[in-house]
């Protein structure tokens, strides 16, 4: 798992505490949609990793706390 920055949402990894955009990768994760590069392309990025969709706050303890959606996100930003 990952944390990544967006800054178009002003989402940033260096905040304190650690804000950022979910990804995963692994044996488990799906290796794309099933005749649809495109829909991929959006999901996946060039090296397997999951873009998940949640935005997560990376706690003191080190678990990782889901605070918002970014699709949620962008609503509010677009109005």
């Amino acid at each position: 798992m990952q944390l990544r920055d967006f800054p178009e949402l002003n989402i940033f990894t260096d905040s304190i505490p650690p804000v950022g955009i979910i990804h995963i990768k692994g044996n488990a994760i799906f290796k794309g949609y099933y005749k649809n590069p495109e829909q991929t392309d959006l999901v996946l990025d060039k090296d397997g990793w999951l873009k998940v969709g949640d935005v997560a706050v990376l706690n003191k303890n080190g678990s990782v706390e889901i605070i918002d959606r970014m699709t949620e996100m962008k609503k509010l930003q677009n109005g």
